[in-house]
């Protein structure tokens, strides 16, 4: 039995898309999709009814939880408490246990609560290993993700990841559950990129540094365009963004379309594309 673990659904319908139409017509994985998906079924199959709650049905559970462990603060903090399930506070592992059992007895589990519920399934031993198991984005899994894939048991393991694209740490990810596989695991370097031109590799090289062994090498031969600036106040850095897509016309074969504006903050990007609207350009 074969498994290949993507992050999300898409790239599992592309993943799935491009084995299907290999010329060579390999056989099919037994699953190809997410690690919630995939523990869930798992769950199914081992005989379990339990129901994914939904947003609604999750925060009135949570708000029964408040009320029998007396939790007096804001339901943001108690969801935080939650998420936190380990936490040493007393008080937030009591609502903890309480949002838990509530939800039992409803035999209800949150989506975020699948991987530690696949995590004791797997590791009561009521489940077969598998033969093979391939993680994408392996660079942002988490510890709780590293340990189900360790007590899945597979006989042959492959992971891919990058540890530049380590992007997830805010809900967990540890790029270290991939860089310790480095030195205790087969480890074949990818060092060409095929996607971007020479000076946006040399770019970021500089900006993430490695041993020499392991930069990136640019598989095109065009020099691209890398233009780095800093602005003294928010309305010229409106108008620098402004200026620089109007001007886009250095790539002949480009339209506005093919600009991207890439914000950290939902609210930033609001008010990135009200300014550029009242520029005259178009925001999609």
């Amino acid at each position: 039995t074969s498994v290949i673990v993507t992050y999300t659904v898409a790239a599992a319908k592309e993943l799935r898309e491009r084995i299907t139409g290999h010329p060579t017509k390999p056989q099919q994985p037994a699953y190809i999709g997410t690690l919630h998906s995939y523990l869930l079924r798992r769950l199914r199959e081992s005989g379990s009814t339990v129901t994914v709650a939904d947003e609604q049905t999750s925060q009135r559970i949570l708000e029964r939880a408040m009320e029998l462990v007396g939790w007096k603060r804001a339901i943001s903090s108690a969801w935080k408490a939650v998420a936190e399930r380990h936490s040493t506070d007393h008080k937030c592992r009591s609502l903890y246990q309480a949002f838990r059992c509530e939800l039992q007895k409803s035999n209800l589990i949150t989506y975020d609560g699948i991987p530690e519920a696949g995590l004791e399934l797997l590791e009561s031993g009521k489940v077969e290993p598998i033969y093979c198991l391939m993680v994408d984005e392996y660079q942002d899994v988490s510890d709780l993700d590293d340990r189900i894939y360790a007590a899945l048991k597979a006989q042959r393991y492959f992971v891919v990841g990058d540890p530049r694209q380590a992007i997830f740490g805010f809900r967990g990810g540890d790029v270290q559950c991939l860089i310790g596989k480095t030195t205790t695991w087969e480890c074949i370097n990818l060092p060409v990129n095929y996607r971007s031109d020479e000076r946006i590799i040399e770019a970021a090289n500089k900006l993430m540094p490695s041993s020499e062994d392991q930069e990136i090498q640019p598989n095109s031969t065009d020099c691209g365009l890398v233009e780095c600036g800093q602005e003294p106040t928010e309305e010229a850095q409106l108008l620098s963004i402004s200026t620089t897509i109007k001007a886009w016309d250095y790539y002949a074969d480009k339209d506005v379309q093919s600009a991207a504006v890439i914000c950290r903050y939902n609210w930033h990007c609001d008010h990135i594309a009200e300014y550029l609207r009242s520029a005259g350009v178009a925001v999609h």
